[in-house]
């Protein structure tokens, strides 16, 4: 059990840190979006100076939990995991990874797959047009659960997908666990971030998850 979780204000960060905490505590990542740029901070254990070194337009972050059979921290196995222009951080388990996607030396964890996979459809010879293409295509194609925060570097973009994890949003706020005011994104479903409107669906993928409940 891992945590993602986001936010515009600082203030509101620490609160979501320590609403999220308890479902990590192996490896934390921390990263900031400043002036349309992400910058990746990853750690054995959480480094709240970190947000004190800028005052970030948007803070991100992921609370890992052991899960998986990796269990000596590294950086190549903490999130996000960075594939062309996609940085994705990841909360659940996916059962088909290397059916979708060969296995290599720089996908060492099922959470990895996905931003390699999503930069190998950027590479097709005739690449999706969209973007909402792409995540269609990608959260078709993995079997299992996710909660997955999604920054394309390349447009400046931030996505939430869902299916089976869980993922509260209110405004341009989310969290793993839920919060005042918050409400659960749909299963099944990529979506937009707008900053200061809150999230938008995107696209409506195929159904991978046979415990989630799809409306």
């Amino acid at each position: 059990m891992c945590a993602i979780y986001g936010t515009a204000s600082r203030e509101e960060f620490f609160k979501l840190y320590e609403l999220n905490k308890d479902r990590g505590g192996f490896a934390f990542s921390f990263s900031g979006i400043k002036n349309h740029e992400i910058f990746v901070f990853k750690n054995k254990l959480a480094d709240l100076d970190l947000l004190y070194q800028e005052d970030w337009d948007y803070y991100l972050a992921h609370d890992q939990a052991p899960t998986g059979s990796v269990r000596k921290y590294s950086e190549n196995t903490s999130h996000p995991f960075h594939y062309g222009r996609w940085h994705v951080a990841h909360n659940g388990v996916l059962t088909n990874h290397k059916e979708v996607l060969e296995s290599t030396d720089t996908k060492e964890i099922d959470s990895s797959y996905i931003a390699a996979y999503m930069q190998e459809l950027d590479l097709l010879p005739i690449p999706p047009e969209e973007n909402h293409e792409i995540f269609y295509e990608t959260f078709s194609a993995f079997k299992g659960t996710h909660a997955c925060w999604v920054w394309d570097e390349e447009n400046s973009k931030l996505f939430l997908t869902k299916n089976g994890s869980t993922v509260f949003t209110k405004g341009d706020t989310f969290s793993s666990v839920q919060f005042e005011g918050s409400k659960p994104l749909l299963d099944g479903w990529a979506y937009e971030m707008h900053f200061g409107k809150g999230v938008i669906e995107i696209v409506k993928f195929e159904d991978s998850n046979p415990f989630a409940v799809f409306s």
